[in-house]
């Protein structure tokens, strides 16, 4: 089910880091991770513009955040995704 409200054309890496920070905040960095590498190998790509997409899909989620985003978690689980897109060196 694609729940998306406004579809468009646009770079793959859109959807690619939407679903990654979907998947980040529900099943933890390693299914994020995951979910890239196995799209990066079927589609045969690298994606170069994935870093930049990740960190704008974050990014225009903020003004959406309540404050019991961050007592329930999202808040948290958002920031580390967002640190291991910043730094894919450093575990979250």
């Amino acid at each position: 089910v694609v729940d998306w409200t406004q579809a468009s054309l646009g770079p793959v890496s859109v959807d690619t880091a939407h679903m990654r920070w979907n998947l980040a905040v529900r099943y933890g960095l390693g299914a994020a991770e995951g979910f890239l590498a196995q799209y990066r190998r079927l589609a045969q790509t690298r994606g170069d513009d994935q870093t930049y997409w990740d960190i704008v899909t974050v990014l225009d989620l903020l003004p959406d955040l309540q404050p019991e985003d961050q007592g329930s978690g999202v808040g948290g689980r958002l920031e580390e995704y967002l640190r291991s897109v910043l730094d894919p060196g450093e575990p979250g």
